[in-house]
């Protein structure tokens, strides 16, 4: 009871605190122009791709269009993958299927054979 009682209180504490900080920083928000909030949005500020481009040999060289080529790879390949797992699974279900239907084959084979086999010792007992 007490625990949960800390954890509540931390909780409110917390989102306290972070209300006072948004509440604090909205005129900073507001103030960002779309242009600035879109230049820092950059996913990755460090990459330079025009400085990458400049190393590669070739001029044409679309670093989207490869790795696009590459995922469609990969995309090709987990395809793969799965349909060869599924043929495997078929043929152990099948697999287990047959064993399953010979064991209950065999079951009533063996039953009527052991059913025949006293009615053939009843009979020479009798004669």
């Amino acid at each position: 009871m007490n625990g949960d009682l800390i954890a509540i209180i931390i909780l409110l504490g917390s989102l306290l605190g972070m209300g006072i900080i948004l509440y604090r920083k909205m005129p900073l928000l507001a103030e960002l122009s779309k242009e600035t909030a879109e230049e820092k949005g950059d996913l990755f500020p460090r990459l330079n791709l025009d400085r990458i481009k400049r190393f590669f040999p070739i001029k044409s060289f679309s670093l989207e269009g490869f790795l696009h080529k590459i995922l469609s790879k990969i995309r090709v390949l987990a395809l793969k993958i799965e349909n060869k797992t599924a043929t495997l699974l078929e043929k152990l279900r099948t697999k287990k299927r047959e064993e399953k239907e010979g064991a209950v084959d065999n079951f009533w084979a063996e039953l009527k054979n052991s059913k025949d086999a006293k009615k053939k010792t009843t009979h020479t007992k009798v004669k």
